[in-house]
Formats: structure tokens, C-alpha cells, sequence
């Protein structure tokens, strides 16, 4: 739709989303000290003051990128409805499935580079914290329902998949330097058979049936 005709709203929509995307690029390409103030407006194609209309300041702008980048870990898991008519393997499948999406996502590199640069921003550390603390909420309630069959405290459970996890945040860091769709597919595999192993020697067929 031309600028010309749209409503303020939608204009200020736009900006919005030109300054994350730029900002997100920007951090992709050159890391998060290369992504200053000017050059994220000049790739946006706005002025410093769109920015400043839009955020605030640039601290603003860091929070809403945090937020566009990390909310997909955060997301609440859909729910099944009978989850222990389903197969086990399958059920891990799906999560697993889940995270290596997010993982194979081109902006996970500047993930990275937000979560290197929490190490001296406490304000950005503190942004990231609470994605965490959600995605580590939402994870428990999933595993809690989705695997009424698996005979293992909840703790152990997330322990489990957390591990599985890590193993796949390192495999996405390996494929920024040599992609390749077998390798991708290798991850997920391994991964699933990782976290099988683990929930078959609790599984029980019968638990959590009606």
C-alpha cells in the first residue's frame, strides 16, 4: 500500500518495524556495538527522530529487539487433547521439532550476539531474563501435560530436555559456519533419539489413560 494512503497508525506501524528489522540486520552483520543509532536509521531510511518518536531512546529499541528475537522461545506450547493416545517418539518429535525451528532461524545469530552482550548490560541481561523465565515456565507446563506417561519428576524431566536443548543451541552455532540441510536434519534426529532414550525408560502405555 503507498505511504499516501495510509492511516497514521499504519505509517507508524511501518516505522516501527523498518527500526527492528534494521537494528536486527544491523546486529547480524557488524554485532550489537555495530548497530549504532545512525546507521540503524539510515538502513531503516528514517530520521533520528522517527526513532526517537517510535522508542524513546536507543535503550527502548534494544528492549523491542529482545523482544521480536527471544518471544518465539517464550510462546506458550499448543496443547493435544488426549496426549498419551499419541506416541511417545512422536510427541518428542513435535518438541523437539519446535526448537530446532527457532534454531535454524538466520536472526538466531543475533541472539548470540544479544546474549554475549548480557554479560555487561545488565539491563539487557534483565530484558532477556524474563523471556527465560517464561520459556522455562512454559516448557514445564508442556512437559507436565504433554507426557502424563513418563514416569519422572518434573525437574528431572526439564533437566532432560534442557540438556537435549543445549545440544541443538550448539548445533545451530556449528551450522553458522558450515550449513548444509543433511547436517540440519542429523541434529533433529539426534536429538529426538537423545530424549527418547531418556522418557522410555519411564514410559508406562497405561499412565495418564482414562
Amino acid at each position: 500500500m503507498p505511504a499516501s494512503q495510509m492511516t497514521q497508525a499504519e505509517r507508524s506501524e511501518q516505522t516501527r518495524h523498518q527500526l527492528l528489522a534494521a537494528t536486527i540486520d544491523l546486529i547480524m552483520e557488524r554485532g550489537l556495538a555495530g548497530a549504532t543509532v545512525n546507521d540503524i536509521c539510515r538502513r531503516a531510511g528514517v530520521t533520528t527522530g522517527a526513532l526517537q518518536h517510535q522508542f524513546g531512546a536507543k535503550s527502548e529499541l534494544m528492549a523491542a529487539t529482545v523482544a521480536e528475537l527471544f518471544a518465539p522461545f517464550a510462546e506458550a506450547f499448543p496443547a493435544s487433547d488426549n496426549p498419551a493416545d499419541t506416541q511417545l517418539g512422536a510427541r518428542i518429535e513435535r518438541l523437539v521439532t519446535r526448537y530446532a525451528k527457532i534454531y535454524a532461524d538466520p536472526r538466531y545469530t543475533a541472539v548470540i550476539e544479544i546474549l554475549s552482550a548480557t554479560r555487561h548490560d545488565r539491563a539487557l541481561e534483565a530484558a532477556v531474563n524474563q523471556y527465560r523465565d517464561t520459556q522455562v515456565e512454559n516448557l514445564a507446563n508442556h512437559l507436565r501435560t504433554e507426557f502424563p506417561d513418563v514416569d519422572m519428576p518434573l525437574e528431572r524431566m526439564l533437566e532432560c530436555t534442557h540438556l537435549v536443548v543445549d545440544l541443538m543451541r550448539g548445533g545451530a552455532i556449528r551450522m553458522m559456519f558450515d550449513r548444509s540441510r543433511e547436517a540440519e536434519d542429523g541434529i533433529l534426529k539426534g536429538a529426538c533419539q537423545i530424549l527418547l532414550a531418556r522418557f522410555s525408560a519411564h514410559h508406562d502405555a497405561n499412565r495418564g489413560r482414562k
